[in-house]
């Protein structure tokens, strides 16, 4: 515990209160306010506060790829609100992989797009009794080359298969 270092210990108080909200808006539907909210919550070490909750306005890189995702128009945003309400109830499982990993690749936050995904993502399992999402330690380095990958490609069939086979747990998929 001696080399943990405040920073990190507020990070890990700021992914609590993600998962608090979270849980305490179960039943209310994944929406951009949702984003918005958890995004506040979840990455207020990593951007100014100007821009928490915020859809970003400037380019964003990322590391290990050359890809950038575009700035976020209106019709996007607008296009996100679509794909966030688009939950295929008869393919939770898969709706929701997909609506995070767009999520990922959109970037429509300066920076914690992936958590902010991954909160989307436990939300829509947990919500419909299908497990919860989380990336074994183990698979992290894997995960992450995957994502770039896909963040290149825009062709997510690889990493969303490996989500559903190694980072779903809980009970069945569907």
């Amino acid at each position: 515990m001696a080399n943990i270092n405040p920073k990190d210990i507020s990070k890990i108080c700021c992914l609590r209160d993600g998962w608090k909200y979270l849980l305490d808006n179960i039943e209310n539907d994944l929406n951009l306010i949702f984003l918005e909210d958890i995004h506040n919550l979840i990455a207020r070490f990593d951007v100014e506060y100007r821009h928490l909750g915020k859809i970003r306005k400037d380019e964003v890189m990322i590391s290990g790829t050359t890809w950038r995702p575009t700035v976020p128009s209106e019709e996007d945003i607008d296009r996100l609100c679509d794909i966030l309400m688009a939950i295929d109830k008869d393919n939770i499982t898969d709706s929701v992989i997909n609506i995070g990993l767009y999520i990922m690749r959109m970037q429509p936050f300066k920076d914690g797009n992936k958590r902010v995904g991954s909160y989307a993502i436990n939300k829509i399992l947990i919500q419909n009794g299908k497990g919860i999402f989380n990336v074994p330690v183990e698979y992290d380095g894997t995960f992450k080359q995957m994502l770039v990958d896909y963040y290149s490609s825009n062709d997510n069939s690889i990493i969303k298969n490996f989500i559903a086979e190694k980072c779903i747990t809980g009970t069945t998929r569907a």
